[in-house]
């Protein structure tokens, strides 16, 4: 539903054929005492863009180790460098930062202005933050479609909350959407393959109870399985529905699946989404008993 132009194809010092009617011009590769001066030029651009990216990823860093560390005024002070530099994160940051009057007054307005450039330069989490502030209308004028549109954007450049809110406004019909479980399904299965534990819990639930889906105690065993896995929280609501799931499936079946889970855990090092299984909780649809 809802997610630039080469300049050249030559690199530096590649000869290249260049065509005039019939004739081939060839360009040499060796490059002239003034090709030689641009080349070193570029070079050394090369080399300083290298260096700032190095310095603007330290400086996000250690913003975001002052903001862990609640010493909000140093955190703003690393992230203006580094959004100085054009950092679309170090920009929604800030736009936090002036949100929750963190190391700043409390400025809503500005919040939206930095979300906004970072939104600009594609940020997924920036284009949520505004939806959820068009949607809740704290900051600006409510409007529950405009509100869609960014959330829609978010999710379509792959930010997973943004994904789990548009399945869960899916599947409980709310928030602007009619209901519709397919595509619930759909929303919380782009979470889901990225690691987000509490689209995983949603899919299951999903397949458990055949919504928007076929209904299939295996891959509801496995969904839940894996949420419970990546959470490591040992929540009993999780394991009483992945047991829920699993009562049809022969032990032999249970373990084959057990494995499943382990291998995509190894083959996904990086799951970003253990946290916010009590968020998932407050959907009305997994808190109702079924």
């Amino acid at each position: 539903m809802l997610r630039k132009e080469k300049i050249s194809d030559v690199r530096p010092g590649e000869a290249m054929n260049v065509e005039d009617e019939n004739k081939v011009a060839l360009i040499p590769s060796q490059p002239t005492a003034l090709s030689r001066a641009g080349a070193a030029s570029l070079a050394s651009r090369g080399l300083n863009d290298l260096l700032e990216s190095e310095f603007v990823d330290d400086w996000c860093q250690k913003g975001t180790e002052s903001w862990n560390q609640h010493e909000h005024a140093a955190a703003m002070r690393w992230f203006r460098m580094a959004a100085d530099k054009g950092d679309a994160k170090a920009m929604f940051s800030i736009g936090c930062l002036y949100d929750s009057g963190y190391g700043v007054a409390t400025d809503h307005e500005e919040a939206m202005s930095w979300w906004r450039k970072a939104a600009e330069q594609g940020y997924a989490r920036a284009h949520y933050m505004l939806g959820a502030a068009y949607y809740s209308g704290e900051s600006v004028l409510q409007d529950k479609a405009e509100a869609l549109r960014w959330f829609l954007k978010s999710a379509e450049l792959g930010y997973t909350g943004a994904q789990y809110d548009l399945g869960s406004r899916y599947e409980t019909g709310t928030g602007g959407v009619s209901k519709d479980e397919a595509e619930a399904v759909h929303w919380y299965r782009k979470a889901a393959e990225q690691g987000f534990a509490p689209a995983q819990l949603s899919l299951g639930m999903q397949y458990l109870y055949g919504e928007g889906v076929a209904k299939d105690d295996a891959e509801a065993y496995f969904w839940i399985s894996l949420a419970a896995l990546i959470s490591t929280s040992n929540d009993e609501y999780i394991t009483s529905k992945r047991d829920k799931a699993g009562t049809t499936l022969t032990p032999e079946k249970r373990l084959e699946i057990q494995e499943r889970c382990r291998e995509w855990v190894k083959a996904h090092p990086t799951v970003h989404g253990w946290a916010g299984i009590a968020s998932a909780k407050r959907n009305p649809r997994l808190t109702t008993p079924r």
